[in-house]
């Protein structure tokens, strides 16, 4: 059966003989309910491999390690490693120190 063949049994299935405008209507809004189905399952298994994908690139970060440090009044500087935190206090050259003495 030729392409030809196809669309003329859709016309006529569509009821085009009779009512060539209503069944010209019935295949646009078919055709459009079918290509929205498929955009939207297109779309729906995109969104869930860039969901996959994200977590593998979450799951491959690791934190960061090493000293860390920290300068100012109440400073505090974190490793990311989990360890303990130690906060220096540092004078600014022009404090007056002769309060403290």
């Amino acid at each position: 059966m030729n392409p030809i063949d196809w669309c003329k049994a859709l016309f006529e299935i569509t009821g085009g003989n009779k009512h060539p405008l209503a069944s010209l209507t019935i295949f646009v809004v078919v055709a459009a309910f079918l290509g929205a189905a498929c955009w939207k399952l297109g779309a729906n298994a995109s969104a869930k491999e860039r969901i996959a994908a994200a977590a593998r690139t979450e799951s491959t970060k690791t934190s960061q390690t090493g000293a860390a440090t920290a300068t100012g009044t109440g400073n505090g500087a974190n490793s990311g490693n989990g360890g303990t935190v130690n906060v220096k206090t540092v004078e600014s050259p022009g404090e007056d120190n002769s309060k403290n003495k």
